[in-house]
């Protein structure tokens, strides 16, 4: 049996700490601005010599083997001791090669993170009975390396100019044709306000308990595949394959969702019934079922997936706090954060419209004048506030339960306020109060 061989590049890692240890800093800024890391430097000796250049950084002062030296004398032992120290000036020609030896730490870097996931999945693998579980999170695990080690270029003069000239026609062109730059979602004060729900942004949807979180959000779902064509998927955390079908049934048709469940409709709803069978069945819609325990990672991935199989424009999660985390923190604030964030970088990576449902906690409803809800009520964590584009409250009055307020409490690039809703009860839909205007 063949012996793995360590992963790194001695010379690339002495190489690059040489160019940072030349009088000036200029090799330290560049690396650090192309994503570098001490975990970059397989060779403890070499991490700790990085470590102490970034501290001497942080203080302004340059880094050489005296500063160096100063910096690490009780850790010196750490860096290889003071030969080993002195000679690391003598292993690169030139700072002008630094980013040359950068390059070649990072390459080796991914190369070792790559064989920690191989050995990760086979532990996996090995350890447990759900296989889609297992390729489900070494998926996530390549994804998140490589959105780890992405670093954007910077643009300047003409590409910006250029980018923003063709920014501003692709919008001309939408608003002069009628269209939204984000995808409509039916609820005409909320396209207004938003311009629909923006490809590769994060929708924050959150309302207290029974309060009709899954009813908008299949409201807008349905908007979405049976009207417009958009390709859509649902991470159901909250509701059974079968209960969705039938809220997006009654939603789509007017049939009384009670009629549906009790099989007591009439012969005309009968034929809605069968002519919705007939758009589900060729509707770009995809459903996840993930009532038994989905983890973040898992959802991200698989929003991630769908829209690279199937061109998924538009996710719908429903609900975070449902999602379970892929690793236990010592808090659940903690734990819903780093959920919040997955799904955020999901959307961003694939380009996909996301909604995400939430809950939120009681105390806006106690007392005998419940308030409206605000962006501090979302259960579990401020980093769900943090994460989102755009947070929308859905408030209902308990004495009026066909009332409903939605209050755009956060947008990144547009306006905050509320509008008006009506709740259909019996086919559980959200609909534009009668005297909204007709859409421009």
């Amino acid at each position: 049996m063949s012996t793995v061989e360590p992963i790194f590049d001695l010379e690339a890692e002495q190489g690059l700490l040489a160019c940072m240890m030349f009088e000036g800093s200029d090799a330290y800024h560049d690396a650090l601005a192309d994503g570098m890391r001490a975990d970059w430097f397989y060779d403890i000796r070499n991490a700790a010599i990085f470590k102490a250049v970034q501290e001497l950084e942080l203080k302004g002062v340059p880094a050489s083997v005296v500063t160096v030296k100063n910096q690490i004398s009780y850790l010196i032992q750490d860096a290889g001791g003071l030969a080993y120290l002195a000679s690391i000036p003598e292993c690169s020609p030139s700072p002008s090669l630094a980013s040359y030896f950068a390059g070649r730490c990072k390459d080796a870097a991914l190369r070792r993170k790559a064989a920690a996931i191989a050995s990760e999945g086979l532990d996996l693998a090995q350890g447990s009975k759900d296989g889609k579980s297992v390729l489900n999170q070494i998926v996530e695990r390549c994804t998140a390396a490589i959105d780890d080690a992405t670093v954007s270029e910077s643009h300047t003069g003409g590409g910006l100019a250029l980018a923003f000239t063709d920014s501003l026609e692709r919008l001309k062109a939408l608003a002069d044709a009628g269209k939204r730059s984000g995808l409509p979602t039916g609820l005409r004060e909320l396209d207004k306000m938003t311009d629909g729900i923006q490809f590769g942004e994060q929708t924050i949807v959150a309302a207290r308990p029974s309060a009709g979180k899954t009813a908008i959000g299949l409201t807008i779902l349905e908007e979405m595949v049976f009207r417009n064509g958009v390709p859509s998927l649902v991470v159901s955390c909250e509701m059974s394959r079968q209960a969705l079908m039938h809220r997006l049934c009654a939603i789509h048709t007017g049939v009384p969702l009670s009629c549906l469940r009790r099989g007591t409709y009439n012969q005309g709803e009968f034929e809605r019934i069968s002519a919705f069978n007939a758009a589900l069945a060729a509707a770009p819609l995809f459903i996840y079922e993930g009532v038994s325990g989905v983890t973040g990672g898992q959802a991200s991935a698989i929003i991630r997936q769908h829209a690279r199989r199937h061109g998924v424009k538009f996710a719908l999660v429903d609900y975070l706090q449902k999602l379970r985390p892929d690793k236990k923190g010592e808090k659940r604030t903690y734990e819903i954060g780093e959920i919040s964030n997955a799904l955020r970088s999901a959307a961003v990576s694939s380009g996909v419209a996301l909604v995400s449902l939430a809950q939120i906690n009681r105390d806006s409803d106690k007392g005998e004048k419940p308030r409206m809800p605000r962006l501090s009520d979302i259960a579990d964590s401020a980093q769900i506030e943090r994460d989102a584009d755009t947070v929308a409250l859905l408030h209902r009055d308990r004495e009026k339960p066909n009332d409903a307020t939605v209050i755009i409490a956060k947008q990144r690039d547009g306006e905050t306020g509320q509008f008006s809703l009506v709740f259909n009860g019996p086919i559980t839909r959200f609909e534009n109060p009668s005297y909204d205007h007709p859409q421009d």
